[in-house]
């Protein structure tokens, strides 16, 4: 193969590849969603990077946080990845150029971005990784720069680096680092290279143990292994050690199969058939391996859960429910989202039970069940709510555990904000000034502070204020529908705290709660007697045999009446009241009623149970 026809065509392979990269971040996995899930927020203000430049390893996650909020915005978003990764190629073609043959170095130096690939598919990893590689292999490549200089100076060098590394990038980048110095050092063979490796695997294991040993805010495993270690809501991958392992293990082989250095290719002229199939290997391989990893990284369940979330806080409610529609109902935070998207679709009182509400009520309202991942969803429930005293309750608690995140900082400086403790709130939004994503929102609401004009010119504050209830009163979270009750008492026009309390009734099979509540109906100002109310009505005509309910100036469907006489017949003279055997006609004709929902799918009925840890 001509040598310029092989540089034309590894050139084009490289840039596919880039190219491919970006479509992939941008349509599939969407850096604002990663932005969503991890919550990042940048403060420019002093105090803010003194908290991280204490911690050992903090500077990296001070950058990993300033690059990535970024991500809020797709398309920069993008371009960050994109440049981080060309980044990463360009570094470890340079590094793997010391040790190997140019042809493999055109194959290898693209594995480690194909490892990162798989980890940002995942959505909770941050750029930290990303950064720990560029600064351990730049480093690396410093020194290789000066390796034939005298023994002192490289000492010297090396424990400038090591100081820098383990006190800036953690324990992690001086491990990489100190790897790649070694194998330089043994690659290059200079006089008296053993004195100087045992010097640097003193100097490694000495650093990180002195610091963890004198710094007050991490033991020594933390210091050495920083990014490794198992957290509570963290556990590092195979993907990562694999990342991490790659420079020393393929440099090792590297420095074993090539002693006597690299030479410019792997194809000589003496047989040009080799020639050419050594060229489609070379360039096809990158290609297989992105198809590989693009297959198993990508994970259509994760991202739709993060969807989910994602337009419910943008109150994008159709989004919400096609989200919804990739998703088990096993999930009943899933449950949760999709209930709340009908009741701002205005389908929740026709439309509950196309849905399997196998949690029945704790799939519509959480406060019975719940744990440190669902305080921000409980917070949106009584926020929707207008109960906005509730809601800013368990923002609190939510910051308790998710300090600095952005959703929860401006549900506690809103709250405050309609509640008129102004004070309060300016202290908040004062926090998110100080970042260059939320600082046009909280300056909006800074004007709003102690100026009555703004606050009643804003229909949100207002809606808000109008739905407030007139009395304290605690909140009972093991029985929500005492909250709906007195919401509904404080203010007949809460239509949410109306539906919500006849949906709860119908998961409860409190049909007598229904029929109590009726007269909202008229109060509301509903067209027509919703569908699954109709069909609650039906039931509890059949059970009090025929009692007479005053539904002026309404009346049940003839539609609704007639699909009633159908699931009867099927189930009482088709298969003689036989629930086994009459499933399979009534899921198909009935499975989103609530009659259906009553004989099979409520865990009153089925007795599933809810295994949950209340609090975490």
């Amino acid at each position: 193969m001509n040598y310029s026809i092989k540089k034309v065509l590894n050139l084009s392979i490289f840039y596919v590849i880039i190219i491919s990269l970006f479509v992939y971040f941008w349509k599939w996995i969407d850096p604002a969603l990663i932005d969503f899930k991890q919550q990042p927020v940048f403060l420019f203000d002093f105090k803010f990077l003194k908290d991280y430049l204490v911690l050992p390893g903090g500077l990296a996650e001070y950058l990993s946080l300033f690059i990535s909020q970024f991500f809020h915005f797709t398309i920069p978003g993008t371009i960050i990845f994109i440049l981080v990764f060309y980044l990463i190629i360009l570094l470890t073609r340079k590094l793997l150029s010391i040790f190997f043959l140019a042809d493999y170095v055109f194959v290898l130096q693209f594995l480690p971005v194909f490892f990162l690939i798989h980890l940002h598919s995942q959505y909770s990893y941050t750029l930290k990784p990303d950064i720990i590689v560029i600064i351990s292999v730049s480093l690396s490549l410093v020194y290789n720069y000066f390796i034939s200089k005298r023994n002192l100076f490289k000492i010297s060098l090396f424990i400038a680096c090591a100081a820098f590394l383990v006190l800036l990038f953690g324990g992690i980048s001086l491990i990489i680092f100190s790897l790649l110095v070694i194998l330089l050092e043994i690659k290059k063979k200079n006089k008296e290279f053993i004195p100087v490796i045992i010097t640097y695997v003193v100097i490694v294991f000495l650093f990180p143990l002195l610091v963890g040993l004198y710094t007050p805010y991490m033991n020594t495993e933390k210091v050495f292994f920083d990014i490794l270690i198992s957290e509570k809501d963290y556990s590092p991958g195979v993907t990562l050690y694999a990342l991490f392992l790659f420079y020393p293990v393929i440099i090792l082989s590297g420095v074993i199969l090539f002693r006597k250095g690299p030479v410019s290719s792997l194809i000589t002229d003496t047989n040009r058939g080799k020639m050419l199939i050594t060229g489609i290997i070379q360039t096809a391989t990158p290609i297989l391996f992105l198809l590989i990893t693009l297959k198993f990284s990508y994970n259509k369940y994760d991202k739709a859960l993060i969807e989910l979330v994602y337009y419910a806080e943008k109150e994008d409610w159709q989004a919400v429910l096609k989200a919804g529609e990739m998703l088990p109902p096993e999930n009943r935070f899933v449950l949760f989202q999709l209930n709340r998207a009908l009741y701002h679709s205005d389908r929740l009182m026709d439309d509950l039970f196309n849905y399997n509400q196998l949690w029945g009520q704790d799939g519509l309202i959480l406060t019975r069940y719940y744990n440190s991942k669902i305080l921000m969803p409980i917070s949106d429930y009584y926020f929707d709510l207008g109960y906005i005293k509730e809601s800013r309750h368990w923002a609190y608690e939510a910051l308790t555990k998710y300090e600095l995140e952005p959703i929860v900082l401006k549900r506690i400086a809103l709250s405050n904000l309609i509640l008129g403790e102004y004070k309060i709130s300016k202290k908040f939004l004062t926090i998110l000034s100080k970042s260059v994503i939320h600082k046009k929102w909280a300056n909006k609401y800074l004007n709003y502070i102690n100026n009555e004009e703004l606050i009643e010119s804003d229909p949100v504050i207002q809606e808000k204020r109008d739905l407030m209830p007139k009395h304290d009163y605690y909140a009972n979270n093991n029985e929500p529908e005492v909250n709906l009750v007195n919401l509904l008492e404080d203010n007949p026009k809460n239509k949410m705290a109306f539906e919500y309390l006849i949906a709860n009734s119908l998961l409860r099979h409190d049909i007598g709660n229904v029929i109590r509540n009726l007269h909202y109906l008229s109060e509301l100002n509903y067209p027509e007697i919703p569908k699954h109310i109709e069909e609650a009505i039906l039931l509890y005509i059949i059970f009090q045999k025929g009692e007479d309910i005053q539904l002026k100036p309404y009346q049940i469907s003839n539609m609704t009446t007639e699909r009633f006489r159908r699931y009867n017949n099927i189930l009482y003279n088709k298969h003689k009241n036989n629930l086994r055997a009459a499933r399979y006609d009534l899921s198909k004709y009935f499975g989103n009623t609530f009659w259906y929902y009553l004989h099979y799918v409520s865990p009153i009925t089925t007795k599933r149970e809810i295994k949950e840890r209340s609090y975490e």
